[in-house]
C-alpha cells in the first residue's frame, strides 16, 4: 500500500505529515491491516483432444487451456479477485499437464499404406486398401496432427481413396474406419 512517499506490505501504524498548498502541516496516521493472502495447489490433467478447456470458480472462466497448447506440463498462476473468504484475492498455482489426445493411443488396428508418401505441402495421398462394398459403407477418415488434435474428417463416398489435408509440414496420422468397425491406421510425412 502507498501512503505519502513510502510503500508499506506490513500490519502497522504510519505516520506521515502532509503539507497543504497553504504551507499548513497535518499528521494523518495510516492504520494498516495486511490480510493474509488465499493460496491453493491444483493439478489439472488434461488430453489435447480435451481443448480448449475452461477452468471455471464460482461459474466464472478463470483460466482457458487453448486448443493447439503442447503437449508438456505448465505452472500457471491464477488471481482470483475478491475470491478469498476476507475479500481479498486468491491464488491458485496450478499444475497444468497436456497430453496427446486418446485419439493417437490406438491398439488393435491394421497398418494402412499411402501413396505417395511423403508428399509435398497441399499435396494428396492415396491410401493403398482393397476394401469390400460393406467396408466402404460408412467408411471414415481422420486426419490428426502431431500433437493430437484431429484436423479433418472424411466420409468418402467415390471409388477412389484418397486424403488432401496437409498443409502444414510434419508427421501426420491417417485413421480409417470401415463400416464393419475395423481400424486402420497410417502415417504421412508433409515436407
Amino acid at each position: 500500500y502507498t501512503f505519502g512517499d513510502a510503500s508499506y506490505n506490513t500490519t502497522g501504524e504510519y505516520p506521515y505529515t502532509f503539507t497543504s498548498v497553504d504551507g499548513c502541516d497535518s499528521l494523518v496516521t495510516l492504520r494498516l491491516t495486511v490480510l493474509p493472502v488465499s493460496e491453493s495447489e491444483m493439478t489439472l490433467e488434461l488430453t489435447t483432444s480435451e481443448l480448449p478447456y475452461e477452468l471455471k470458480h464460482n461459474g466464472e472462466t478463470i483460466y482457458v487451456v487453448e486448443e493447439g497448447t503442447e503437449p508438456g506440463t505448465y505452472w500457471p498462476e491464477i488471481t482470483i479477485e475478491n475470491g478469498a473468504a476476507n475479500g481479498c484475492d486468491s491464488i491458485i498455482n496450478l499444475t497444468l499437464t497436456v497430453k496427446l489426445g486418446d485419439a493417437l493411443h490406438l491398439t488393435d488396428y491394421e497398418e494402412l499404406e499411402f501413396w505417395p508418401n511423403p508428399i509435398e505441402r497441399g499435396g494428396k495421398v492415396v491410401i493403398s486398401a482393397d476394401f469390400s462394398p460393406a467396408e466402404r459403407t460408412n467408411l471414415k477418415i481422420e486426419v490428426y496432427n502431431s500433437i493430437g488434435q484431429c484436423v479433418a474428417t472424411h466420409r468418402p463416398t467415390g471409388e477412389s481413396l484418397y486424403v488432401e489435408d496437409f498443409h502444414v509440414s510434419g508427421m501426420y496420422l491417417v485413421k480409417v474406419t470401415t463400416g464393419t468397425g475395423r481400424l486402420y491406421v497410417g502415417h504421412v510425412i508433409v515436407k
